[in-house]
């Protein structure tokens, strides 16, 4: 019986902006819902590529970034009334090789293409440290990797390891990023089962109200705060394709002791 709800978010925005809604209607049902969000690491205090003073500049925060985006997700998870934790590694920005120290991704060709071959051993990491907050009752949801951004593609492999060891786990579309990707719908083709969470009007809108706490990404995702509603209210109606908002998860076609299943 799964009692726990444990989000993994590549980034501070990635599980409310995808699953905010799924979230709203947990805690409103009194469920245990946690979410770890595993690349917010302190920035190295040194100078940048220009790629990663690109990026301070968009988010409009220059002395402390990781500090700003970590206290907007305590903003948000409080709305949503959620458990909060915190990983250590930095953004894909800035992460250095471990030998040449070279900066690993220095454009956005880089960065939506493949992990660097030094993060091999990444995806195994990760997986061991979400697998210590797992037990027998908890259900793990991790991204898709829609849009092909390396921290995505990185958590969404170590989801499949998890899976692997026979944890329940269940994947989310990367939101805003699944509105381009035409991935979801190839995946029933492929044997994979998709499950709709229908929301309430008070669901959506604690989702809308966490997703506008996360101020410094509003300009980057969505041009400007009026286009949150539309475009979000948007997809999940998109998605359900039945009249009202819904979120969609996905299993793969297999599962525990080799048998397939569904989200229950």
């Amino acid at each position: 019986m799964i009692t726990r709800h444990l989000f993994v978010s590549p980034h501070a925005d990635d599980a409310v902006l995808s699953c905010g809604g799924t979230i709203a209607f947990l805690t409103r049902l009194g469920r245990q819902v946690e979410v770890v969000t595993l690349f917010a690491g302190d920035v190295p205090q040194e100078p940048f590529s220009a790629f990663g003073e690109r990026h301070l500049r968009l988010w409009g925060e220059e002395n402390d970034p990781a500090g700003r985006r970590r206290a907007e997700d305590e903003i948000a998870k409080e709305l949503l009334g959620v458990t909060l934790w915190h990983g250590l590694y930095p953004d894909a920005p800035f992460r250095r090789h471990p030998v040449d120290k070279r900066w690993l991704y220095t454009s956005d060709w880089a960065l939506f293409r493949f992990p660097d071959p030094s993060e091999g051993d990444l995806p195994h990491r990760i997986a061991g440290e979400i697998s210590t907050l797992v037990d027998a009752q908890t259900r793990v949801y991790v991204p898709l990797g829609l849009g092909n951004h390396v921290d995505h593609v990185l958590v969404a492999m170590a989801g499949r390891l998890l899976a692997q060891h026979g944890m329940e786990v269940v994947w989310y579309e990367d939101y805003p990023y699944a509105e381009r990707d035409p991935r979801p719908e190839r995946l029933s083709r492929r044997g994979w089962e998709a499950a709709l969470v229908p929301l309430t009007p008070a669901d959506v809108e604690r989702k809308i109200q966490a997703i506008l706490a996360y101020r410094s990404q509003i300009l980057g995702l969505f041009g400007h705060e009026r286009e949150v509603r539309r475009r979000v209210v948007d997809y999940m109606m998109t998605v359900s394709g039945r009249g009202y908002p819904a979120e969609r998860f996905w299993r793969s076609p297999i599962g525990k002791g080799g048998k397939p299943h569904a989200l229950r």
